[in-house]
């Protein structure tokens, strides 16, 4: 009996072992999760606004944290996104919540009609939006900084991949 449990025991840990080697988590280096978009802690609005002024200063495209200048109702943020002529809206932040991912658009559809669907099946997005994070060409950007609903813009690096980056909070005021 013993001799048997021993070998179970045994052939059990192999299994284990082998089965570890395929693992994603051992078998493959991690990727880093290094860029941040959002406030950093302890730093003031001010203090956020002055550190991303010059990230909007290359050309190309990246993705960017938009931040509004008050948490905008359902309805506003759907105006707002619909009149923006960018790539892509990926989420909405929200200023109680994490942020809330949004599809693109089909025709006859606009992004003011899929903010409004997001937020009929996501009760979090009545709180209010803050901001959003969207994939467009810096050009644009800047544009888009001169609307009076904005009060900062974040681009994360040229060689930011979605996915692979954290979004935090912006606290405006």
């Amino acid at each position: 009996m013993r001799k048997t449990v021993a070998g179970l025991a045994a052939l059990i840990i192999v299994v284990a072992i082998v089965g570890a080697g395929f693992d994603d988590n051992t078998s493959k280096p991690m990727l880093r999760n290094g860029d941040q978009l959002g406030m950093e802690p302890n730093e003031s609005f001010s203090q956020y606004q002055q550190r991303v002024v010059g990230s909007l200063d290359r050309d190309g495209d990246g993705w960017a944290l938009v931040t509004f200048d008050h948490p905008l109702t359902v309805e506003e943020a759907g105006r707002v996104t619909a009149t923006w002529n960018i790539q892509r809206v990926s989420s909405l932040t929200l200023t109680q919540a994490k942020p809330v991912a949004i599809p693109e658009p089909i025709a006859p559809e606009t992004r003011a009609d899929v903010v409004r669907r997001t937020a009929d099946s996501s009760p979090e997005v009545a709180g209010g939006i803050s901001g959003a994070l969207v994939f467009a060409r810096l050009a644009q950007l800047r544009t888009l900084a001169q609307e009076p609903t904005v009060v900062a813009i974040e681009v994360l690096p040229r060689d930011a991949a979605f996915g692979r980056f954290g979004v935090r909070p912006v606290v405006v005021g």
